[in-house]
């Protein structure tokens, strides 16, 4: 069931994703948010192709090699942590340029972007050959009947997740939306807060829920049944395949023309600067909020 479900979406989600990725690489200028766009989908669309291929092989009588079905784990294992830390540093340093804008302007490196996404990369793929060091042997249950390694990897990640990147990546969030929410009615609300606020709600909604379960799992064993795992690939696969349904909500929010350009609601979902139309707009609803009513 979750199978024959899980396939379409997948679908949409490579098909999607890949079209955000051509359009964030081509047709849109780039900035810092297109930069961290362009490297959250594509770790989006490996995820995706993962799970189409997976499933697709899952309901065909093709035999799977053990060898490609760990390489393909950890292809999966690489680009799934890889997006989940690309959203962090995303959401913090969206925080920081709106709380902290002096010292934003004049202390941030020139390459941080570029760099920060090799890191993450980097690590995403540390962590990923760690993991398939570490847990290899519990394909060979007859050898290996336990492995306290492979416990101790997957227990650790799971706890820098739940301890450091989710509160940080949902403080940021949630300090835009109140941010946002306050200034409403004074100028403009840029939509990568909004971007941002959805990417982090849907995060915690199918990734938090599910790691919270496997963290407890290690003490109940009950919760690891099979009714979790497979709730746990329906929600990767949504996970994986609804970024671009956000990018061209956000995008297209409280507009009249229905006809533009997708990459033009790509790049305004990602805007992160006020036009300077906006701008002095803005300035004129805060001088007027200043002066009062006139008598």
């Amino acid at each position: 069931m979750v199978t024959a479900i899980s396939i379409p979406i997948c679908f949409w989600g490579l098909v999607g994703n890949a079209t955000v990725l051509w359009l964030l690489c081509s047709k849109v200028k780039k900035t810092t948010f297109i930069v961290y766009a362009r490297n959250l989908v594509m770790a989006e669309l490996i995820v995706a192709a993962y799970f189409f291929i997976v499933f697709s092989l899952f309901l065909s009588t093709f035999h799977v090699n053990l060898y490609f079905s760990r390489a393909m784990e950890n292809i999966y294992s690489f680009a799934y942590n890889a997006n989940i830390h690309l959203l962090t540093v995303m959401c913090v340093e969206r925080y920081f340029m709106v709380f902290f804008p002096d010292y934003y302007q004049h202390h941030r490196p020139k390459d941080l972007t570029k760099n920060m996404c090799f890191v993450i990369w980097f690590w995403a793929c540390l962590m990923a050959l760690v993991m398939y060091v570490a847990c290899y042997p519990r394909f060979l249950s007859s050898l290996y009947p336990s492995n306290p390694y492979c416990e101790a990897t997957i227990l650790f990640e799971t706890i820098v997740y739940l301890m450091f990147l989710f509160p940080i990546m949902s403080f940021s969030a949630l300090s835009l939306f109140i941010r946002m929410r306050r200034r409403a009615k004074q100028s403009p609300q840029l939509r990568i807060d909004l971007t941002i606020i959805i990417l982090v709600a849907i995060s915690l909604i199918f990734v938090f829920t599910l790691r919270v379960v496997d963290f407890l799992s290690h003490w109940d064993k009950t919760l690891s049944g099979p009714i979790t795992y497979q709730l746990s690939l329906l929600f990767d696969s949504i996970k994986s395949s609804i970024t671009p349904l956000v990018y061209f909500f956000v995008g297209n929010r409280q507009r009249q023309r229905t006809t533009e350009p997708m990459y033009v609601l790509l790049e305004r979902a990602l805007q992160h600067k006020e036009s300077p139309d906006a701008a002095r707009t803005s300035k004129l609803n805060l001088d007027t909020d200043e002066l009062g009513p006139q008598k």
